[in-house]
């Protein structure tokens, strides 16, 4: 199917050729970008930091916002420390390319790009299988590469196998929670406290800011010393660091999240009470604000009804094309009203 085209970044609704449609897909899960309160922030921290800065973050003049930004990121998400970048997928090659290269990688299937490094893919194995095998090939120095929650197709992903990994195998657990933070974990805080710890199993943690707070940036989480290489490597030094307008507006948006995560649940509960019985259909966990399907015909049926989802084939050309719906807390009870019903008349 062509993809449609419009003149404007969509909302809870969007344009398209004169129609109006439910915007029931995408990302900014918490609904931030349509809310005045967040306008006014990225407004402010534009200008007063500016832009766009266009050298390395290891120039000799260093902009103090972007430090103001990490501390309370980190913070927020109960991480010892943190580095931005300028986007999710900065943040993944950032620590890809700067972690030991000798030991043994393993990629949890379904792995996001940001997180592969040359010549290695994300396993064909079944999760379950996958993670079976995982403790008897892993090696001391070993890494081990994995999303927190599936995407595009909706999984549950947990990580309580990190608990029976024996002390002589120390290894690092590379995750890449753009589609977590600021929807799992307690208040939003994302997934580098729900990962138990382990002396022999040092967490790093990527994001995307651009999910669910709608900031297009990208971060690290991680031990100060291991951050503190990450800066001095070649591909950090070498890049252009986020907006320091972004990182300024950060440090306003963050308190935001409570209310917004309140509006969600409460579009996702009106939703379940309208589709629930439908949800075996899809790929979701329970709480999360998306669900994923394969069924042919439903992408054109629910444009029919007047609710634009995605659908297209993910992360290749090859894969099966997927059908992403998304609640958000953008979204009026009557957008959620519409879509459950167009549900319910395709899958009756």
């Amino acid at each position: 199917m062509q993809p449609f085209q419009t003149d404007a970044v969509p909302g809870r609704c969007v344009q398209v050729q004169g129609r109006t449609y439910v915007w029931a897909s995408g990302t900014a899960y918490l609904g931030l970008p349509v809310l005045p309160a967040f306008q006014q922030l990225v407004l402010a921290g534009l200008q007063s930091v500016g832009f766009s800065w266009g050298s390395s973050r290891n120039n000799s003049l260093q902009i103090a916002v972007f430090q103001e930004a990490e501390k309370k990121i980190a913070a927020f998400c109960g991480a010892p420390a943190a580095l931005l970048t300028a986007s999710g997928w900065a943040a993944g090659q950032t620590a890809v390319q700067a972690l030991p290269h000798t030991g043994r990688w393993h990629y949890a299937p379904g792995t996001h790009p940001a997180l592969w490094r040359e010549g290695h893919r994300p396993s064909a194995l079944p999760r379950a299988d996958w993670q079976a095998a995982l403790p008897r090939a892993l090696q001391p120095g070993g890494v081990v590469c994995s999303d927190t929650v599936g995407s595009p197709l909706v999984e549950n992903i947990t990580f309580e196998w990190v608990r029976a990994l024996s002390h002589e195998q120390p290894i690092t657990l590379l995750l890449d929670d753009s589609h977590g933070l600021g929807l799992l974990g307690p208040e939003g805080r994302g997934s580098y406290g729900l990962v138990p710890e382990k002396t022999s199993v040092e967490k790093l943690v990527v994001a995307s800011l651009n999910k669910a707070f709608g900031l297009p940036m990208g971060v690290v989480l991680g031990r100060p010393d291991t951050l503190a290489r990450l800066r001095e490597s070649p591909f950090f030094g070498g890049s252009s660091p986020a907006s320091p307008g972004f990182a300024a507006a950060l440090c306003g948006v963050l308190p935001l999240v409570a209310a917004q995560r309140q509006r969600l649940h409460e579009n996702l509960a009106f939703f379940q009470e309208k589709a629930g019985h439908l949800f075996p259909h899809f790929g979701h966990v329970a709480g999360y604000p998306a669900f994923t399907a394969t069924a042919p015909g439903l992408h054109a049926h629910l444009l029919a009804a007047g609710v634009l989802t995605s659908s297209f084939a993910y992360p290749t050309p090859a894969d099966l094309p997927v059908t992403r719906i998304v609640i958000s807390a953008a979204h009026t009870r009557a957008d959620v009203q519409q879509v459950a019903e167009a549900l319910q008349t395709f899958f009756s």
